[in-house]
């Protein structure tokens, strides 16, 4: 899934065994005081791909895209026989067909990214808006990217007391 070209990876984990520098993610974690810092985040992100998380509720909760990693004998919010969600509409379930089986579900991902970049990169030749990273077929119109905005180019977050400070204090 890292693989795919095109793309930035961020990382949305706080604290934990961090990932491997091999990753070569982007990780602004330790500057997140608290789910209004990482709400800030999230929302200057194109995407989020997460595990049944805090994380993966709050960008489904903010109206992000979101692909969700979910294990076989999935929780019952995830509800059977469904890839979306009634909680969040942009919300999309990328299940394991079977017990322990993450590289499927992987591999699928790393198709879906990979067909993102590429009608991207079709649209943004044809002077047309980016699709919503929701839907990696193209079946709905929606932007998911603001003119002159990138992840990497972090907006002024609140501190936990309200005042506004840069990414990069």
């Amino acid at each position: 899934m890292l693989d795919v070209s095109g793309m930035r990876f961020f990382s949305l984990q706080k604290g934990g065994v961090p990932a491997p520098a091999s990753f070569h993610l982007i990780d602004y974690m330790d500057e997140m005081n608290d789910f209004a810092d990482t709400a800030a985040l999230i929302a200057n992100l194109d995407l989020v791909v997460s595990v049944d998380t805090a994380v993966a509720h709050l960008a489904g909760a903010l109206g992000k895209p979101v692909w969700l990693l979910d294990r076989f004998d999935h929780c019952w919010r995830w509800l059977a026989g469904r890839l979306d969600s009634p909680w969040y509409p942009t919300l999309r379930i990328y299940r394991q067909p079977s017990p322990g089986n993450w590289d499927a579900v992987l591999k699928e991902v790393a198709r879906d990214l990979q067909r993102l970049v590429t009608v991207s990169r079709q649209r943004q030749r044809d002077g047309e808006p980016p699709q919503g990273a929701h839907d990696p077929h193209g079946k709905k119109r929606r932007a998911v990217t603001r003119p002159g905005r990138h992840a990497g180019d972090m907006p002024r977050l609140r501190d936990a007391t309200g005042r506004r400070r840069s990414a990069e204090q």
